[in-house]
């Protein structure tokens, strides 16, 4: 069974260092990020572009890799924060949001993103997305 890119990225670097080689992949704050390159019209998605990315990422650790350093032993911990949310303004747009997610599949996919977003924020009331990982 394939990772997707992160996982294959895992496996070439272990290829290269050995089983006991451990990768921590981390996207970090990267809302509405897409790898998918609009002016190339290869098919770019499935396990094939997986393998591609992957690899790519691998060749590029190996090229830094003699300059990385060892982390320092110790707890590892993180935190993830969202920006402050926008208040969708008025009720319309809130039993807009409503009657999209009742329509389901039906509804545009993006629609129903959108919709989503708008309810989380309002019963958040507006307040910034916060959780942390330990």
């Amino acid at each position: 069974m394939l990772a997707d890119f992160p996982g294959v990225l895992a496996r070439r670097l272990a290829e290269y260092k050995g089983a006991e080689m451990l990768t921590i992949f981390a996207n970090g704050a990267c809302g509405n990020l897409n790898h998918i390159n609009v002016q190339w019209s290869d098919r770019q998605h499935g396990p094939e572009e997986a393998i591609r990315l992957g690899t790519i990422l691998a060749g590029n650790v190996f090229k830094t890799y003699m300059d990385l350093k060892p982390a320092a032993d110790g707890r590892c911990a993180s935190a993830a924060r969202s920006s402050p949310s926008r208040w969708p303004g008025d009720r319309e747009g809130c039993y807009r949001g409503a009657e999209i997610v009742q329509r389901g599949p039906k509804a545009k996919f993006l629609e129903q993103v959108k919709a989503y977003k708008v309810l989380d924020v309002v019963a958040r009331k507006g307040r910034p997305w916060e959780r942390r990982f330990r």
